[in-house]
């Protein structure tokens, strides 16, 4: 479980992120073309919630991109088996 409880400084990004769940992973950022991930409003947006904002789509080859990477640490950490899985995210366009 991932929060964002922990905001960067006023203006900042995030560099990382607090792994608050029980598997054995390493949570870091990945970037490309300088694309950084920034403090967004929470679900009831009125900032008492926080969120990450990811940079904006673009088709551009060379656009910013950043993104939340979450790697194992150990064999298989990650892979349910044969049992259910079910993964959510709160999506706002803007």
């Amino acid at each position: 479980m991932l929060l964002f409880d922990e905001a960067p400084p006023a203006g900042g990004t995030y560099t990382s992120f607090t792994n608050r769940g029980s598997g054995a992973v390493v949570v870091s950022v990945a970037s490309r073309h300088g694309g950084t991930l920034g403090e967004g409003s929470g679900r009831d947006g009125a900032g008492g919630n926080r969120a990450v904002r990811f940079p904006a789509h673009s088709a551009a080859t060379d656009a910013p991109r950043a993104v939340i990477r979450v790697v194992p640490e150990g064999p298989d950490a990650l892979d349910p088996g044969t049992g259910r899985f079910e993964f959510g995210a709160d999506v706002v366009l803007d």
